[in-house]
């Protein structure tokens, strides 16, 4: 039994596009910085509203001296002593409703991580 399309629906006919790939977004994305270690992925650090924000977090770039992956690292280690041979990245959830997921980090150190979120 094969599954036959009988509408193609253009995606810009749907919903708006994003303003630009760093700025605000204008639904309800969300970003969060997270880590993989044998094929499992965890969230650490979010969410954040922007891109841009959470990149600060997730990656060491030329262009960001100020970097704070390493801050990252270092509380992860307080958690789990093979950190510093993770995978760091980021990740964006679509349509994400306030309080649905929140960061390892954001429980393990609320005082200083909850600030940081943009």
């Amino acid at each position: 039994m094969g599954v036959e399309m009988t509408q193609h629906y253009d995606r810009s006919t749907i919903m708006e596009e994003p303003e630009d790939i760093y700025g605000e977004m204008k639904y309800s994305d969300a970003y969060f910085v997270t880590c993989q270690d044998a094929g499992k992925t965890a969230f650490l650090l979010g969410p954040f509203t922007t891109e841009k924000a959470c990149m600060d977090f997730a990656q060491f770039r030329e262009d960001n001296p100020e970097s704070r992956l390493s801050e990252v690292i270092q509380d992860c280690e307080k958690i789990d002593k093979k950190a510093h041979f993770f995978s760091y990245g980021m990740a964006r959830v679509r349509d994400f409703k306030a309080g649905e997921i929140k960061g390892v980090l954001n429980r393990f150190n609320p005082e200083k991580w909850n600030g940081v979120l943009a």
